[in-house]
């Protein structure tokens, strides 16, 4: 088998009519691991998992556009074309379970919806789709289209203070059988409620909101003109289409795993957050701030944790919970660190704290519909551990006068995060979270218009959970009715305050509510507002 040098220069952007189908190629190699990076460092999409071996030899079996195809013939590989992209309904319809079909049952995105419409009309008290463009004002996707999600919670018409999870996927357009992992983690929950206890506890306990497809329009381009289509339909303004979504959030955005070719697989936009889809994502995370996330893609059986590129300090014990969850999914706790930085997994961790986790299910982009289904099942074990999971430290941030939510930064004095990571609580309902490993950590806790505080918490055993409230006293203890303003009427709400014994009567900051806060009352009054 052929050498080949692997100092490869990036490929070269060459524009491509639009609707020209990407192709499934194999080439020669006797050494995949290593020139599967050196094509990833290149910018062309590959995982080392995507091998074949048949008569003749083996190697890396790749999905390209034209001109990668050619630029991979320019450094010298021998390349062997598969089969170029076809109508998914095509191959459904003609081939219906041949060699190389895949058999009835995977829906449009039509048929996906009305999957989501339906399994809410079986217990709307607990189950409710979301038109999420709508909700949050972001733009519809390139080809007219809204994201949709459900929603699935006890009192799913309330917005109570639990923690919220996020399962979502189908952000590459050509990894069909993942839509199923998220049908069918939506009718477990639904149908099991009330009937298993694990599940009634999930969804009485969190907020959980599952998206089976978050490339709305990549799905249908997949549907009925190109199975192989991987990023969303963006005119890119030279013939080509399409970004890579899950290289265009803005945490490590062109850092590394992307590519500045329009054409290629992995193009990660002109800017960071420039898709809509992305922007919604982004709306829906500052909304909700997950505690969890479960991104699923496909294809190499195993689960990704971490940014890949960058370091974080808890990346041996987040590799130990993806090798757990690894193994409930069947891929006998395979593991990976991601491949890239710039996707929603990095961007739910940096921004939130959320612990978050990549599959990458199965052997195949197009499983036969059989095979995802039986996936499907035997990944909801890990899906449902993920959703079930305690924060390590979790709580919530109020004010101590009035128990009002704040929204606080917390911050863990002594642990060497290096890339500006952000641990906060929300402001719907003053909650929060981290995920570090067992041992002591000391909590520091600011919030505008709120004197700091510090807390320490200790975590401990294989899945340590520490719950630490947090009462904020506002900065201005003269305004003791709340209201941001320091008038006359603030003595009445002391003198209501003294009488009820209430946190508001605490004027010196001594813990007790005595007549020497009337003092300190006229001393804060007199002070004023900072």
């Amino acid at each position: 088998m052929r050498s080949i040098a692997l100092l490869l220069l990036p490929v070269a952007a060459m524009p491509v009519a639009a609707q020209e189908p990407l192709r499934m190629v194999r080439i020669e190699t006797d050494r995949p691991a290593v020139v599967s990076r050196a094509l990833h460092d290149a910018g062309i999409d590959v995982e080392h998992g995507h091998t074949y071996s048949d008569e003749d030899g083996g190697g890396l079996e790749l999905i390209v556009a034209a001109q990668e195809q050619a630029w991979l013939e320019e450094q010298g590989f021998g390349v062997r074309l598969v089969r170029e992209g076809r109508p998914l309904r095509d191959r459904l319809d003609a081939l219906n379970g041949g060699q190389e079909g895949i058999p009835s049952g995977y829906a449009d995105l039509a048929g996906i919806l009305a999957q989501m419409n339906a399994a809410a009309a079986r217990n709307p008290s607990i189950c409710q789709v979301v038109d999420l463009t709508a909700r949050y004002g972001t733009p519809p996707t390139h080809e007219g289209r809204h994201i949709h999600a459900v929603r699935i919670s006890d009192n799913v018409s309330t917005d109570e203070a639990e923690p919220a999870v996020l399962i979502v996927s189908a952000h590459h357009s050509r990894e069909i059988g993942t839509p199923i992992v998220a049908l069918r983690a939506i009718d477990n929950l639904v149908d099991g409620y009330g009937v298993d206890q694990r599940v009634t506890d999930a969804v009485d306990d969190h907020e959980i909101w599952i998206a089976p497809v978050w490339n709305p329009d990549g799905y249908e381009h997949v549907y009925n003109v190109d199975d192989f289509w991987r990023k969303n339909r963006r005119d890119n303004g030279d013939g080509t289409r399409g970004v890579d979504l899950n290289r265009n959030y803005p945490v490590g955005w062109g850092v590394c795993g992307g590519s500045q070719n329009t054409s290629g697989q992995t193009y990660e936009g002109p800017s960071a957050a420039s898709e809509p889809e992305t922007q919604t994502m982004l709306a829906f995370a500052e909304d909700r701030r997950f505690a969890r996330v479960g991104d699923i893609h496909s294809y190499a059986s195993e689960v990704r944790y971490g940014y890949g590129c960058w370091a974080h300090p808890w990346d041996p014990h987040y590799e130990s919970i993806a090798s757990d969850l690894s193994a409930l999914s069947g891929y006998f706790g395979e593991t990976g660190s991601s491949c890239c930085l710039g996707g929603d997994i990095h961007m739910h961790t940096h921004q939130n704290g959320a612990l978050s986790f990549l599959w990458e299910i199965g052997t195949s982009f197009h499983p036969s519909f059989a095979s995802a289904d039986s996936e499907a099942d035997t990944i909801w074990n890990a899906v449902v551990e993920l959703i079930d999971r305690p924060s390590a430290i979790s709580g919530r941030i109020t004010s101590a006068w009035n128990g009002a939510s704040v929204e606080a930064e917390i911050e863990l004095l002594a642990v060497p995060f290096s890339n500006g990571e952000r641990h906060r609580s929300a402001p719907r309902h003053g909650l929060y979270h981290a995920h570090p490993p067992a041992g002591t950590y000391m909590l520091s806790i600011s919030a505008d218009g709120f004197e700091p505080a510090e807390a320490t918490v200790t975590v401990s055993g294989s899945t340590p959970s520490a719950i630490q409230d947090v009462a904020l006293v506002p900065l201005c203890r003269a305004d003791t009715n709340h209201d941001g303003t320091v008038s006359p009427q603030d003595f009445n709400a002391w003198v209501l305050a003294f009488n009820n014994q209430a946190p508001a009567c605490d004027q010196n900051g001594d813990g007790l509510c005595s007549p020497q806060d009337f003092n300190a009352w006229i001393a804060n009054f007199n002070a004023g507002c900072p």
